[in-house]
């Protein structure tokens, strides 16, 4: 009985602090942080209800709020706050993929085009010409057949079962006039300026292919592995062990969900952001309250036993868990790299549709391979291509064979300055030296095109394409050209991918 008065009173205690603002738990250990704040993002996101969100992070959360409480702060040695947190990266470090027009449309930022396929959609806006006469807008829209296949669920043995259809790509590029705004709505036919298809015929640099699934297992997993393993028993041990502290805590959870559902009902108007922090404050003040500062107090108590374990096995060992994490998400930007020097090898396919001239079909091999000439490391990116006209026009001095081309392109990359550890974004910078030759035999005139382009990731998916192109000649005219690119892209399956991961564990 007196066990539960004692309950009873605690909870009370916690439902009168929960309204207040002045326990902010505001110096949590970051690991603490991070747990919360992946619980408010599923209540706020609805990937789970309020009650399944906080028994997600229940357990894990306990036992290191445990931990805080009970060990001295001062032992650096073994606090739970010298636990840094921990991401992984995957999809957000390709940069093989082509989401812009080609260089023969009327807007575009691209010399070389790229092999890659993205894999679901990507989209992109780009404005400047580089071989025509009159520089245009437009929008591309690219992705592969397996993107409508996994409309139903994108999961694991899906992506394996159907890898056919992710080596089969599509794009489409439409012209924009300057007076019409850059988005799908009331596009049309009329306005597709090329469209193509590709076949990856060697190569895959997905981290989800089967190839780099088998290196995440051999060299990332063990290190996950072991953190989850610690946590389980540490977990354990207080459900076993601190019966008092155990029914504190479930009692604290079930206050807390309800806690979270009135607030809610009150941010309505707040935008998403707002609403993750303020549910995670709330989770946080909670915490403090409810059981930080009752250990603490030593209104709930904490045998010397559990303490004993604490300090000398669980926070040890979580902390050399979260260390070799650590060093692994250090090690993965090199993994990653060295998993992406795979070459890569596609057929394409475009056909060019031109409101004054003849339509045309163009056939392109696009080859990537790594080249090593120390301390220079770069992709080397290979397009050879020949067109052909529809319906030759003689007049014109038209044959069936319209031109044939050949572009050379050094591609390097480097970290990005926006690049966030929080959410496991690790799109670099991309740097590129380019060169094209053209044969048109319709003007039996040479277009030699020389370019230097940067690609800027600057937000989630979202990057900047800039480029300075300088030309001998235009298609048609014979005048020297220099101009400058600009665009911006957005790579769904980078967001995707940082979708999945912000929800993981």
């Amino acid at each position: 009985m007196t066990k539960r008065l004692a309950l009873l009173s605690l909870l009370v205690a916690i439902c009168l602090d929960l309204s207040g603002q002045q326990n902010d738990y505001a110096d949590a250990p970051q690991v603490v942080k991070d747990v919360v704040n992946k619980g408010a993002q599923n209540i706020v996101d609805k990937k789970m209800t309020i009650a399944g969100a906080v028994a997600d992070i229940w357990p894990e959360v306990v036992l290191y709020v445990t931990a805080d409480a009970v060990l001295q702060p001062d032992l650096e040695e073994v606090s739970i706050r010298s636990l840094s947190a921990y991401t992984y990266l995957g999809e957000t470090a390709r940069t093989d993929k082509q989401t812009g027009a080609s260089a023969t449309s009327g807007g575009s930022t691209t010399l070389a085009e790229k092999p890659g396929i993205p894999l679901f959609l990507a989209y992109a806006i780009e404005h400047g010409a580089i071989e025509k006469a009159v520089s245009g807008n437009a929008m591309t829209l690219s992705g592969s057949l397996y993107g409508p296949l996994a409309l139903g669920g994108d999961t694991a043995d899906k992506f394996q079962r159907y890898s056919f259809w992710r080596r089969i790509g599509y794009s489409a590029t439409f012209n924009l006039s300057e007076n019409q705004p850059s988005s799908l709505a009331g596009l049309n036919l009329k306005q597709v300026s090329e469209f193509s298809f590709r076949a990856r015929i060697l190569g895959d640099r997905s981290t989800r292919s089967k190839e780099f699934i088998k290196m995440w297992k051999d060299q990332v997993q063990p290190e996950i592995k072991f953190r989850l393993d610690v946590i389980t028993t540490g977990e354990a041990d207080l459900v076993n062990k601190e019966e008092i502290l155990w029914k504190a805590a479930q009692g604290l959870r079930t206050e807390l969900v309800g806690e979270i559902s009135e607030r809610l009902a009150t941010l309505t108007a707040d935008s998403r952001e707002e609403r993750i922090a303020k549910i995670e404050n709330l989770v946080l003040r909670a915490l403090k309250t409810g059981l930080f500062d009752q250990i603490r107090d030593k209104k709930i108590p904490v045998s010397d036993s559990t303490k004993a374990t604490l300090r000398s096995k669980t926070v040890p060992l979580l902390k050399k868990a979260h260390e070799d994490l650590e060093k692994t998400r250090a090690r993965l930007d090199q993994l990653v790299e060295e998993f992406n020097k795979s070459r890569l090898l596609t057929l394409e396919y475009t056909n060019h549709r031109t409101p004054l001239g003849s339509d045309y079909s163009e056939f392109k091999l696009l080859y990537a391979q790594p080249v090593r000439l120390d301390p220079l490391r770069f992709d080397l990116i290979a397009n050879a291509a020949v067109s052909t006209f529809h319906k030759p026009d003689p007049a014109l001095n038209q044959t069936r064979i319209r031109d044939f081309s050949f572009t050379l392109s050094a591609e390097g990359n480097a970290k990005s300055p926006f690049r966030s550890a929080v959410t496991s974004d690790v799109s670099k910078v991309t740097y590129s030296f380019s060169g094209r030759y053209e044969r048109m035999k319709e003007t039996r005139q040479d277009i030699a095109v020389a370019q230097f382009k940067v690609e800027l990731p600057i937000s989630m998916g979202l990057s900047l394409p800039f480029s300075v192109t300088y030309a001998n000649r235009t298609e048609y005219l014979n005048e020297k050209e220099v101009r400058g690119n600009f665009g911006f892209s957005l790579d769904l399956d980078k967001l995707y991918a940082l979708t999945r991961k912000e929800g993981s564990r």
